[in-house]
């Protein structure tokens, strides 16, 4: 009888890191190859043990025509109990994410007083990311069971920060130019004053307190749609500054409201090619931070999984343990019966010896008492034997004597009558 396919959950699951990067093959010997290259996973192992390789290579060609491997929207459409998250979860992800986050206002207050150099600001940012983890990571209670003990989390999401400091370099960029655009159209007489004649002479942190000075140039009706007030809006945007150029590492989120207030800056100064500009950088960037969220939910699906696999595995071990235990304490007890008899007979052998004993014992007692009874009781054993040992060859002799008289002589009397 044939065997059912393989689950395709299961087969997505195992070989979902090996598709995720690269080309994906089409052919089943390609695909064939890269299910190999995956064998040695705990995964693969167990899918291989119940199925045929190339059952699995058949389900995972179908995964990849649906290009499920591609997107984890898709994936999540396929499979949504594998990317569930659980209420205790979502509350440690907004604890993490509120820590992480008055942790980079800190580094930021540090950076405006000068009170922090490059690099001291760069370890602060990775030492507080570390404390977020730990945070995230620590057990509610030191004797929780294993099974009430949170998962470990993956959040906050961080984006590399080569990739960070790409983004925010360009929006600053951007940022700066549509300053000094609206500088040129606006405030002419500034910039003359100040002899910026190109959007690189002033840098981003220098702009909001000009444009704090001439914020009556702005469209009022602008200023009421913003969401926040004017001053927090320049405040994001010399944060983003101080981020940028001082390789802050901060938060995804963090580097989405960056981008977010700089599209609505660019707006309020009328410049909308720029603005649109930061709107697509920051769409895609939305897009890259939920596929990294949902890889995470699923890593940590899977995480929860295999926990619950070790926890059924322990508690095997520990049955198996106690059981091993018992087992010891049994063969304990066991010895100790079989000692404690054979105890028993040598304490009834010596009392039974001590009762024959006892009359010569007396006697010897009696007339040595002042000695020891260790060699009195040594010689009337020596007395006994030597007394059976004398009867003994008293009877021999005797046997010998009758055997060697004549018959003639023990016959005599009975011949005469």
């Amino acid at each position: 009888m044939p065997k059912n396919p393989p689950d395709e959950r299961l087969v997505y699951l195992a070989l979902r890191h090996e598709f995720l990067t690269g080309d994906a093959p089409s052919k089943l010997k390609k695909i064939k190859e890269r299910v190999l290259r995956q064998g040695k996973s705990s995964e693969m192992k167990a899918l291989i043990q119940e199925h045929n390789i190339d059952s699995i290579c058949q389900v995972a060609k179908g995964l990849l025509d649906d290009r499920i491997y591609h997107s984890t929207i898709q994936a999540k459409i396929r499979f949504p109990e594998v990317f569930e998250v659980s209420p205790a979860q979502s509350a440690e992800r907004n604890a993490s994410e509120a820590e992480a986050a008055r942790c980079e206002a800190d580094a930021l207050k540090d950076v405006e007083r000068g009170g922090l150099e490059q690099m001291d600001v760069i370890c602060t940012s990775l030492q507080a990311q570390q404390e977020v983890g730990k945070l995230a990571t620590k057990p509610s209670s030191r004797h929780a069971a294993d099974e009430n003990r949170p998962i470990p989390s993956l959040y906050p999401v961080y984006l590399p920060l080569r990739t960070q400091h790409k983004l925010l370099t360009e929006v600053q960029t951007i940022l700066e130019g549509a300053c000094y655009d609206f500088g040129q159209k606006r405030m002419q007489e500034t910039l003359q004053e100040k002899g910026w004649d190109c959007p690189e002479s002033v840098e981003l942190n220098i702009w909001p307190n000009e444009l704090r000075r001439h914020k009556q140039k702005l469209v009022p009706e602008d200023l009421e749609g913003i969401g926040k007030s004017f001053d927090d809006l320049l405040d994001s945007s010399c944060h983003l500054r101080h981020t940028a150029v001082h390789r802050l590492r901060v938060t995804a989120a963090r580097v989405e409201q960056f981008m977010s207030d700089a599209e609505v800056l660019c707006r309020l100064m009328q410049d909308e090619q720029s603005a649109e500009t930061v709107a697509r950088m920051r769409r895609k960037m939305q897009a890259c931070v939920e596929e990294i969220k949902r890889n995470k939910d699923l890593l940590e699906s899977r995480l929860k999984a295999i926990r619950k696999d070790f926890l059924w595995q322990k508690a095997v071990l520990e049955s198996r343990e106690q059981a091993a235990i018992a087992q010891v304490f049994s063969e304990d007890q066991e010895c100790q019966q079989a000692v404690g008899s054979d105890l028993e007979c040598s304490v009834k052998m010596t009392r039974l010896d001590m009762v024959v004993c006892e009359p010569c014992v007396r006697n010897a007692t009696a007339e040595l008492a002042p000695h020891s009874c260790g060699p009195i009781l040594k010689d009337i054993e020596n007395t006994e034997q030597f007394r059976h040992e004398e009867e003994k060859s008293n009877g021999e002799n005797m046997l010998i004597a009758n055997s060697s008289r004549p018959r003639s002589q023990s016959s005599a009397p009975s011949c005469m009558l």
